[in-house]
This record gives C-alpha cells, structure tokens and sequence, in this order.
C-alpha cells in the first residue's frame, strides 16, 4: 500500500487540523473571557465596597479648589447660611454648602441635618459614592445625638438617611437606621398616631425597596394609636449660652462691622469680575480679619480671667471664643475657597490646637454653669452637653478630641440622670475605640 494519501484524505486532515485549532482558540478566548469578567466583577465588588473609613475628621475631606469663595465668604459679611445654600445648590456646587454645613459651629441642628441629608442625596444621584457616604453617616450621627430635635423631626432625617443607603446599595447599612426609625415610631412619646402611622409606612415602603415584604408588612401592621404627650423641650445648656451674648468693647464691635463691610466688598468685586477673586479686596478682608482676631484674643483673656463673672458668663465667653477660633480654623485650611490669611495658613497646626483647647474649656466651663442649675435640670443639662460635644467632635469642630472619653462621658450621664421616656442615643465604643451611636429606649 502506498504511503502517500488521497487528495480527499489530505482535504479532511487539513479540515480536522483547522477545526482543532478553532477550538483551541475558542477554549482560550472563553477563559479569558472568563477570567476578565471575574476580575471586572471583583473591580465593582471593591469599586461598590469603596466606603470611607470612620473617624476621618469631615474637615480634612473638604477641597479648598470645589469651594466657591464668593458664596463661602458671605458668612463672614453676617448673611444668612440660606442664601449661601441657596446659590451653590442651584449653581450646583455643593461643596461649597458642605463646607459651610460642616465648619458652622452656630449653625442649628435642624438646618444642619436637612442640608446634610440634601447635599447627600445629591452626591448619591451624581454616583460621588464617597462624599454622600461620608454625609450620610454624618447625619445620622447628628440626628441620633442632636438635643430637643423632636421625635418627628429625627424619625424623618433618619428615613433620608436609609433611604440614601438605599441609593448607594448598602442595604445593610439601610436596615440599620431603619432599626432606629422603628425603635423611635413606637416609643416616642411625642408622635401623633397619625404621624407613626405615616412613618410605619414610610418604613415599610424602604424595606420593600429592599426586597423584604415580610418585614414591610409586619411594619404596616404596627399599631399607631399610642397617643402623644406634649412635647417638653429638656435643658440644653448651650442654648442657654447662646442666649447670653457677651458684651463686646466698642473696638470689638466696630472691627466686626468692618470685616463685615470688607466681605461685602470681596463679594461685589468676585462677582464684577466672573467669579474671580481681586487682590484688593483679597487683602483688605485679610486685614480685617487679622485686626478683628488681635481684638478677640486681648477681650477673651481679660474676660475669663475675671473673677468677678458668674459660672454662666464664663462659659458663654468660652463658647463665643471657641466659635471664632473655629471660624479661624477654617480660615487657616483655606476652607473659604481661598487663602484669606497667608499667616494662618503657615499655622494651620496650632491655629488647630488652640480651637480644641477652646472646646475642651467650653466643656470644662459649662459643667460648672450647670451645677448651677436646679437639681432636676442637671441630669439632662450634663447628658446634653457631651452630646453637645461628640457632635462638634463628629464634625471636626472640635478637632482630635478624645471621642472615646466623651463617649463614656455621655453614657454615665444618662445612667446618672435615669432619665425617662426616650429613646435616648448612647454611645456603643467598639473594641477598636471606634464610637457609634444607637436609640436606646
């Protein structure tokens, strides 16, 4: 028999030669295949999982080069934060509406939280996975700590803020203030029952957007007559700061009307200019600010070394103090949109801890203010004062405080006050000395 093939065996060997190799090609194409789709998987699993890391002070995560310095300096001109918030939202520049919402140390907890929880949801839509990450949990805190927030008031906030969880795919996260919501709906002692019922259902619809219908039924379910009892706002001893404004000197108060009239000026001019900032005016509210500080540090020192002052009027001079060294601060990190004072910005580091110190004596001074106080308003006055506290820490207005000990603070508080009603938030301090919060009835 001969060795060589026929044409047509020759044909059909070529023909299995090529369809092995096809195979063989098509095998490798689908591992790879498979082995890129496991990795894009893997890239979105830690893209998805990509949330910030507690405890990072909210000041540090704020950029100086998104904040728009015309809206951001008309705090320093005396306006109103809304028509700050209002502008940079419809400009859609929200940073710098954060920046105000983060540094404001006067700001009030209602106005703060809702514009947390707005500018929040906001980063969520536009896929800024981290910036709404961060403000939610912010919120949260502060809605769970804040003081006479009101039961209402606080079971909403907490609804945005599951429901912005919701947004970002965290639904673990979501279930979590959804607890708090539920715990809040039915022990509250100031809910109409037509306003838990509302909440129940409110719940209940997150958890069907959860995919869980047993509990959004169960939720439903809930009885919502409880009847409500008249709300009695409880002892915040920094509201009874705030009532007491220090006397400033003549000096004081004409520097102030002057730092005043040089925002204004910056502003006219950032706006004659197309959002642009002249050196002039730069200058000028540079100076004003420097004078109005000199001014400040001289009054604050002569005044707390008076003798003569009642415990509350020192603890009022502290808190006005610690305000303005926060508002230094933020001039200091460039938190303006804009080097305001080249001096500050070198001193960033003790401008830092001279505005702890500032808080820490605020504490310090008005512990001593509410012993004081009548018997019965001093439980609530203390518990409130290291929420006070562990608020201005969360924001980073009181800058590397010791959270652990304000924490344990707050907790012995409350078992000291043995209050009634609730929920009340305690704080929970994990192994780790991380500090979280939780309602607890």
């Amino acid at each position: 028999m001969a060795n060589a093939s026929s044409p047509a065996a020759t044909a059909a060997r070529r023909r299995s030669r090529r369809l092995l190799f096809l195979l063989a090609v098509l095998a490798v194409s689908l591992a790879c295949v498979g082995v890129g789709s496991l990795g894009y998987a893997f890239f979105l699993t830690r893209q998805q999982a990509a949330l910030p890391s507690p405890g990072v002070n909210p000041w540090d995560t704020l950029e100086p080069n998104r904040i728009l310095a015309g809206p951001a300096v008309a705090t320093l001109a005396g306006r109103d934060p809304e028509q700050l918030y209002r502008l940079t939202v419809a400009a859609n520049a929200p940073d710098t509406a954060v920046a105000e919402a983060i540094t404001a140390a006067d700001m009030a907890d209602a106005r703060r939280i809702g514009w947390l929880t707005v500018l929040a949801r906001r980063y969520a839509l536009a896929g800024q996975r981290q910036q709404a990450a961060r403000l939610y949990d912010l919120a949260a805190d502060l809605t769970l700590l804040a003081p006479n927030l009101g039961d209402r008031a606080r079971a909403e906030a907490l609804l945005a803020v599951a429901e912005g969880w919701i947004l970002l795919q965290e639904p673990q996260r979501s279930r979590a203030v959804l607890a708090q919501v539920l715990l809040l709906a039915q022990t509250g002692l100031y809910l109409e029952p037509s306003v838990r019922g509302h909440l129940f259902e409110d719940a209940a619809r997150l958890y069907d957007r959860l995919g869980d219908p047993v509990t959004a039924r169960t939720t439903r379910g809930l009885p919502p007559d409880k009847p409500a009892q008249p709300f009695a706002p409880l002892p915040d001893p920094l509201l009874a700061l705030q009532e007491f404004a220090p006397p400033y000197p003549d000096t004081l108060t004409r520097a102030i009307a002057a730092r005043h009239a040089a925002a204004e000026a910056f502003i006219a001019a950032w706006n004659e200019r197309g959002a642009q900032v002249a050196p002039g005016a730069l200058a000028a509210l540079g100076d004003a600010l420097i004078n109005e500080d000199l001014l400040r540090g001289s009054y604050y020192a002569a005044r707390l070394a008076d003798g003569s002052l009642t415990p509350r009027e020192r603890a009022a001079t502290a808190w006005d103090q610690a305000r303005w060294l926060a508002l230094k601060h933020r001039v200091a990190a460039d938190l303006y949109g804009v080097t305001l004072v080249s001096n500050w910005k070198a001193e960033l580091p003790a401008i830092r801890t001279l505005t702890r110190e500032a808080f820490a004596q605020t504490i310090t001074l008005t512990n001593e203010f509410i012993q004081t106080l009548p018997a019965d308003q001093r439980g609530p006055a203390t518990y409130h004062l290291y929420a006070r506290g562990l608020m201005w820490a969360r924001l980073g207005l009181y800058p590397d405080a010791d959270q652990v000990f304000l924490a344990n603070a707050l907790n012995d508080a409350l078992v000291a006050w043995q209050a009634v009603g609730g929920p009340y938030a305690v704080a929970v301090i994990a192994e780790d000395n991380t500090v979280t919060f939780k309602l607890l009835e």
